[in-house]
């Protein structure tokens, strides 16, 4: 019927009253002070008032639907009000048929004309209130006396507001939301927590104080695609499907890389299957849009940025894309396919749009979409991946601290401050990240979210660009971006989990890339597929070390950069490189906890250590397809 009382809004507007007028209800009510001398008693008169103004403003055209008695489905009073499933649990119903009205005058429960059935009052039972008999009561005020409907809403408030705070108490049933986020081409000391002196990054450092700092976590390769690949689907370098760049397309199609199968589980459609609302904002490079490896088909319900790394390059495009799950709710009026033209962008060195920021912009816009739900948010941002670009308003906070060399361009575009961009880049991203924090509290979501922070590789390589000796970027290690010695693989890891993990932790556990869908499924309560290289690292998060789970060894496999093998194997540290043109090519040894620089190649003097990794780099290998093969396999002829 048209004129039906609109619940939601009365329910809102109650839990406003409650909030203004009974904050201290429940301490006057249950004894603790007489009510004529308790300063919070609730000021009733200004109760009366907004119950009106509810009224007036819901309900004024409450004649035509009070007082129908005969008519099926025209009395609000029978009709169940649609409660809000997120407020309320199913337990706040059960015993509704337990609540029974006090004793009335028969002559008083027939309709009249300013008078309905004698108002129940709700009874507390366990510490919890009939909201769906309050809710009653309050629409029942529209033909009642003022008088017994204040009595009553008073009553309910009072049980409410008891009942808010026990549940304020408990743990919330919930899921976590969790956020991934990962940099591109960050180095393991680029950041302040890690040791980094020149570069700024605040925010991501109160993670670490508030979370846990991995001193010992590895990516899954040593460049952007296969890395990915490996978080996503659990797999380390010898049984992922992608295991090093591949490209779709000419170089500017911006067609994408090698598509995940379509067979393959990922972190986002485990958690999908858990009821979590799933979101991925950055850099993707595991698929062109309609492949098998587009985000829509491996478990995302909305991505937006770039879906090739090539498109990446640059960072003012013409462009991003988005990719829509049209079944999901939140992203009703959006299509399934589309993309964002950003304006007075040329692909130039700068431009009217930093994707970088539109993408930011986007990924908290589907947090605030879907706050009532758990989430996870992928946020691979494609910062500080060359090329060398920022918006100018962030350069300056380094602009002229340090002597430049102008680089003029080649494999990226020029720019005259090189060191200062790179580092207004770094700054840059930790601010998005700040504002991930600022609004996880704005919308309460703070003490139910993990926040992971993680890069997908090593620093790049390219010095007249990035000047890593200068920011000292992986800090002792050796090795860059495409390497598998410690600086291209050895990445930062800072986890926060309010209430979980400890502030200011610091763990040396050994864990890589492929356990984060085994610890994001554990988060969830999901369960890891059988085929997984990962463990669940939740144990160490929880200060758990007897329950945590270790691995035998490490491993990489990684057909770029002239084919690599890697490793870790408690202390020691195994490695061959060049396998493409020297199959035979001889094992490195290294005692990582003597020397975490890889300098003194140790293997002649442990001919058992070194056995036992020649074995495990056979074993752990599965033959791929043809592009990615190199070295021997174990079942070669």
């Amino acid at each position: 019927m048209q004129n039906k009382p609109n619940f939601k809004d009365a329910q809102m507007n109650v839990n406003s009253l409650i909030t203004k007028d009974y904050e201290n209800i429940a301490n006057w009510t249950l004894g603790q002070n007489k009510p004529n001398s308790n300063p919070n008693k609730p000021n009733l008169k200004r109760a009366k008032m907004n119950v009106n103004s509810l009224i007036i403003k819901d309900y004024r055209k409450k004649d035509d639907f009070a007082v129908r008695k005969n008519k099926p489905n025209s009395n609000p009073i029978s009709e169940t009000p649609k409660m809000n499933a997120n407020a309320f649990s199913q337990k706040d119903y059960e015993n509704e048929t337990a609540i029974r009205p006090q004793k009335t005058n028969p002559k008083q429960t027939q309709f009249q004309n300013t008078t309905l059935k004698a108002c129940p009052e709700p009874r507390l039972r366990g510490g919890r209130i009939n909201h769906k008999l309050l809710l009653k009561l309050i629409l029942r005020n529209t033909v009642m006396k003022r008088r017994n409907f204040l009595k009553a809403l008073g009553v309910g408030t009072v049980a409410l507001t008891v009942q808010s705070r026990i549940r304020a108490s408990q743990p919330s049933d919930k899921k976590p939301n969790i956020i991934f986020v990962m940099a591109d081409d960050l180095g393991y000391q680029e950041l302040g927590c890690y040791g980094q002196q020149k570069i700024k990054t605040p925010h991501i450092d109160r993670l670490s104080a508030e979370g846990m700092r991995f001193r010992q976590y590895y990516t899954g390769s040593a460049v952007c695609a296969p890395a990915r690949c490996n978080l996503m689907t659990g797999k380390h370098g010898g049984h992922a499907y992608v295991r090093n760049n591949s490209e779709i397309g000419g170089w500017d199609s911006f067609r994408g890389q090698l598509p995940l199968p379509a067979e393959t589980v990922t972190v986002a459609s485990l958690l999908k299957q858990q009821g979590y609302v799933t979101g991925a904002f950055g850099k993707w490079g595991l698929g062109e849009a309609g492949s098998t490896g587009d985000p829509l088909n491996q478990g995302f319900d909305r991505f937006v940025g770039y879906n090739c790394q090539r498109h990446a390059h640059n960072l003012y495009p013409k462009y991003l894309q988005v990719r829509s799950n049209p079944y999901q709710p939140s992203n009703a009026g959006f299509r399934k396919s589309e993309k964002i033209i950003l304006e007075g962008n040329t692909r130039g060195l700068t431009g009217k749009h930093y994707a970088p920021q539109v993408i930011a912009d986007e990924m908290l816009k589907f947090i605030r979409a879907n706050k009532e739900k758990p989430f996870f948010v992928y946020y691979p941002t494609v910062i500080p991946h060359l090329a060398l670009q920022v918006p100018e308003e962030n350069l300056n906070q380094y602009k002229g601290k340090w002597p430049e060399t102008h680089y003029k361009g080649k494999s990226y575009l020029p720019h005259p401050t090189p060191k200062a961009c790179y580092a207004a880049m770094i700054s840059f991203m930790d601010r998005q990240v700040g504002r991930i924090m600022k609004l996880l509290k704005e919308l309460s979501l703070d003490d139910n979210t993990v926040v992971l922070f993680t890069s997908d590789n090593g620093t790049t390589f390219l010095k007249d660009q990035v000047d890593y000796e200068f920011f000292n970027s992986v800090g002792p290690l050796r090795g860059l971006k495409g390497s598998l010695y410690e600086g291209g693989i050895r990445v930062p890891m800072v986890v926060r989990w309010p209430g979980k993990i400890k502030a200011g932790a610091v763990s040396d556990h050994l864990a890589a890339h492929y356990d984060a869908l085994a610890t994001l499924a554990d988060i969830a309560g999901a369960k890891a597929p059988n085929d997984t290289d990962g463990i669940s690292f939740v144990p160490t998060l929880l200060s758990r070390p007897v329950q945590q789970k270790k691995h035998d060894y490490l491993f990489w496999d990684f057909a770029g950069y002239g084919g690599q093998l890697a490793v870790r194997m408690g202390k020691w540290k195994g490695i061959k490189r060049d396998l493409r043109k020297k199959p035979d090519a001889p094992l490195e040894l290294y005692d990582l906890e003597n020397d975490v620089s890889e300098k003194n190649n140790i293997a002649k003097e442990y001919p058992k250590v070194i056995a036992r990794i020649e074995k495990i780099m056979l074993e752990a290998r599965s033959r791929p397809i043809k592009k990615f093969q190199f070295g021997r396999y174990s079942n070669d002829s």
